[in-house]
């Protein structure tokens, strides 16, 4: 169980990378936000909630650094 979690994390944090390059990309492109950036950056913070989500249930804290 514990390989997958950390492929299930690999690919998220890979579409974390790859989202961030696009919203760059597209606010490079646009001069400014637009919807389709919105739309990316909405998909990022999705990205980074399920790792958060991920992380919570495997280890019981919200990061792996926190000494809670």
């Amino acid at each position: 169980m514990r390989r997958l979690t950390v492929f299930v994390q690999g690919i998220l944090a890979f579409g974390v990378g790859i989202m961030m390059l696009v919203s760059c990309l597209m606010a490079a492109a646009h001069g400014g936000l637009s919807v389709e950036v919105a739309q990316s950056v909405g998909l990022l913070a999705l990205f980074l909630g399920l790792l958060l989500i991920i992380e919570r249930r495997t280890t019981g804290r919200w990061h792996r650094w926190s000494r809670r």
